[in-house]
């Protein structure tokens, strides 16, 4: 029995069995072994990549964010520059003015008045959206405020060609017109001219921002100014969740 049992084990064709289950659990071995290299390499590359994705993503938001801020401070400084050309000097001169005054002569503005505004409008979805109202609402007022100064300069050449009573009757009849206009203007500007400094960081003060310290600037326009800077730093947080945003 014993040596039937040496025999049927020591035979060629079981031995040939054990060898091929060994050499194929080697080749198995080997090949898990490849997966597990080549699955490293696809993670190790895959991470590679997505730190690319995120580094060339940072790259485009601080590109974005960084036009973002030229077009704020180029809105900044034409509406510093309408303020202090065309409604702080102007509503200076008519305040002035009495009834026995010659008439002032308002120079109208030319056809493209506003270049930063209108040459950077597709820019401005991309403020914080109490920024983008805020100066929408401005340049509407402007608008209108510039219309009563062309009316009032249509009076005055009226006066020039002859018709000099009619003239003179609507440029006295525009003045109160023209300072409320002004005057609701200068708020306006003052809250525009406040938010725009806190977004892209420069000083609230006069001389370089003329409005700030406007006297006709009211308590009801500091506390609106106020309202909408807390309402911007939320909207920033929001935009930039990467960046720090403190209050002021």
């Amino acid at each position: 029995m014993i040596d039937g049992i040496a025999t049927q084990i020591s035979t060629p064709e079981s031995w040939f069995v054990a060898k091929l289950s060994l050499d194929g659990l080697l080749t198995f071995l080997g090949g898990l072994l490849a997966f597990f290299a080549i699955l490293y390499q696809v993670q190790r590359s895959d991470r590679g990549l997505q730190r690319q994705m995120n580094a060339e993503k940072l790259a485009r938001e601080d590109e974005a964010q960084d036009r973002r801020r030229r077009v704020a401070i180029a809105l900044l400084f034409e509406l510093d520059s309408h303020y202090k050309n065309r409604v702080r000097d102007l509503l200076r001169l008519f305040e002035r003015q009495s009834n026995d005054s010659p008439p002032l002569v308002v120079k109208p503005t030319g056809a493209y008045a506003f270049p930063v505004y209108v040459g950077n409008a597709s820019e401005l979805g991309g403020l914080p959206p109490v920024l983008v109202e805020t100066i929408v609402n401005y340049y509407g007022l402007l608008r209108s405020y510039e219309a009563t100064l062309g009316q009032y300069t249509q009076g005055y050449e009226m006066t020039l060609a002859g018709d000099s009573q009619i003239g003179r009757a609507l440029m006295a009849t525009l003045v109160p017109r023209i300072k409320s206009e002004a005057a609701a203007t200068t708020q306006s500007t003052y809250t525009a001219c406040g938010l725009l400094c806190r977004f892209v960081d420069i000083e609230f003060r006069s001389p370089r921002i003329g409005v700030a310290d406007d006297p006709h600037v009211d308590e009801s326009a500091r506390e609106t100014l106020s309202r909408a800077t807390t309402q911007l730093l939320k909207e920033m947080q929001r935009q930039l969740p990467t960046e720090q945003v403190s209050a002021p």
